[in-house]
């Protein structure tokens, strides 16, 4: 379908899904929430909470135990299940991520739907924002924001920078964005389920960044409204460092040429240069070697950045490529030489990404 096909999210009802007291308690929910758990009971609490406390509250939480449950999530959740807004499933046998994740996501009817992570939580008016703008805008497909990264402990690490002009974000625009990184982390969006339905309400296991893939298929049909604000906490640790070392250069490009593809079939004219081809490409496998950096170092990372370089060698003057540098091999005052030299090469601009060309 092109960009002039584009079909309006509300024109398909949601599809019909088993009866039942978990269904009928939601029946009246304006947003589903599924909440990802495996194993650990660690952070659990605090991201039920962050629902609990949202300013918006026709929502249904179901916590989606991955697993046979019994265990100490179950534990953790069953004092929450007294409001009856919350709910306890196991799935019953162990899913891979994208699998828990698509179980998340198709759980309820609601008119919209979230994803959240047992370790990421909400700000209190992350609900209210993105009901009103998916509301006030019909044609949009998804609403997201900036997002807090926190550590183990909860303690802010960093903020994404605010990227754009808050409201609606074109698809040709997104598709500019998405064919050279992932802008969205899964607890800053929320779907809405007729736009999800229509792309496949699914997480594609073939990715290691499943996330990004449906972000991706979201955006091909359907613009998206941008909340200019950081309404979300997304925790990193050591667990999601690792995450990316399975990871290799030809399956990360593999899935470049998917993104692009999908954009080809559904933007008119869509096309990307040669010069910005190898840039997206070789930022892609750049920013996978920072993550798998911070967890193994240089023998972990070095096969994807020096891949990178090869792609596209100005890389090695973004900030990214810098820091690395910098900290694995001048130690801490190097890094700061290098991010000094970056922002004289930069002529003194922010570090932050800007828009691809």
């Amino acid at each position: 379908m092109r960009a002039h096909d584009a079909p309006d999210p509300e024109s398909s009802e949601p599809s019909a899904t088993s009866a039942g007291e978990h269904r009928q308690s939601s029946r009246d929910a304006t947003v589903d929430v599924g909440v990802t758990a495996y194993r650990r009971a660690t952070y659990i609490r605090e991201a039920i909470e962050s629902v609990l406390a949202q300013t918006f509250d026709r929502w249904h939480l179901t916590v989606c135990d991955n697993g046979l449950g019994g265990g100490e999530i179950q534990k953790a959740v069953e004092p929450y299940t007294a409001d009856p807004r919350v709910s306890y499933q196991a799935t019953g046998r162990h899913l891979s991520l994208a699998e828990n994740w698509t179980y998340a996501l198709n759980q309820g009817r609601a008119r919209y739907v979230a994803v959240l992570n047992d370790d990421d939580r909400w700000h209190p008016n992350y609900l209210h924002s993105r009901v009103e703008a998916l509301d006030l805008h019909p044609e949009c497909g998804f609403a997201f924001s900036e997002w807090v990264e926190v550590d183990e402990l909860g303690n802010v690490s960093s903020r994404a920078p605010v990227r754009f002009t808050e409201g609606v974000l074109p698809r040709e625009l997104l598709a500019g964005w998405l064919t050279r990184q992932n802008l969205v982390v899964p607890p800053a969006i929320l779907v809405r389920r007729s736009a999800a339905e229509t792309v496949g309400a699914y997480f594609d296991e073939a990715w290691q960044y499943c996330d990004w893939e449906l972000w991706v298929r979201l955006a091909a049909r359907f613009p998206a409204y941008y909340l200019a604000r950081q309404d979300n906490d997304f925790r990193r640790h050591q667990a999601a460092y690792t995450f990316t070392e399975r990871e290799s250069a030809e399956h990360l490009l593999a899935m470049f040429d998917h993104i692009e593809g999908h954009f080809r079939r559904e933007l008119d004219g869509f096309t990307l240069s040669p010069a910005t081809r190898a840039r997206n490409r070789s930022q892609i496998l750049l920013n996978i070697a920072s993550d798998t950096h911070r967890a193994g170092g240089w023998k972990a990372s070095n096969v994807l950045y020096r891949r990178a370089l090869r792609v596209y060698p100005p890389t090695f003057f973004t900030y990214t490529s810098l820091t690395m540098v910098g900290r694995s091999l001048l130690g801490r005052r190097g890094y700061r030489v290098a991010s000094r030299l970056f922002r004289i090469l930069r002529g003194g601009g922010a570090s932050g990404g800007s828009a691809p060309a």
